[in-house]
């Protein structure tokens, strides 16, 4: 559970998982609606609104908003888990890892559990300074895949061990992430996490 430079993420469970965008079924054909920024983006400031609205300049139909609508709001309820789980030392994994699959659900709950074993835990909340979608893929049984690239500030946070001491990467600018979800039929899930070395404001 170590920084160890830009682009690496406090936690094995964030550090080494690479962005596999894959694609599915054709979208819907539906006679599409602009959509140029989450509804979120539209409505009044909201205590409960822990991320920046996602906004876009895809052309979304009806079906593709609803469906983007519903992988924010699973991005937004995985990135608040994952900061009360990492500042819990790892424990009760499950409030983050029950919005992850596949892969990254493997490395996460192996990231928590070596948090948990070294005894360090995450001081302060990464956050993000802005969203945007980027895809959006839905075949008419709604499954499918859609990505966020968003801006992550770790200005923030530090992480440290049992003694107090940091254990994390000095100076990490913001970062270019990309999130992934895949819809098999029942829910959207994260199921990638791509960091690259791109630097945003």
């Amino acid at each position: 559970m170590r920084f160890t430079g830009r682009g690496v993420v406090m936690g094995a469970s964030l550090s080494a998982l690479v962005l596999v965008a894959s694609g599915c079924a054709g979208a819907q054909e539906e006679e599409p609606t602009p959509s140029f920024a989450s509804s979120t983006a539209d409505a009044e400031p909201s205590p409960e609104l822990t991320e920046p609205p996602y906004e876009t300049e895809l052309n979304l139909t009806p079906d593709e908003k609803k469906a983007a609508d519903e992988a924010y709001d699973v991005l937004v309820e995985f990135l608040d888990a994952y900061n009360r789980v990492a500042a819990d030392s790892g424990s009760d994994p499950d409030r983050a890892l029950q919005f992850t699959d596949g892969e990254l659900y493997e490395k996460h709950s192996a990231g928590y559990a070596e948090m948990a074993e070294n005894g360090e835990k995450q001081v302060g909340d990464i956050v993000h300074r802005s969203h945007h979608l980027d895809r959006v893929e839905i075949s008419e049984e709604a499954t499918g895949s859609i990505q966020f690239e968003s801006c992550v500030d770790y200005s923030q946070i530090d992480v440290v061990d049992a003694s107090g001491k940091s254990v994390a990467a000095p100076e990490l600018e913001p970062i270019v992430v990309f999130y992934e979800f895949q819809n098999s039929g029942s829910a959207w899930k994260l199921d990638s996490v791509e960091f690259t070395d791109e630097s945003c404001g």
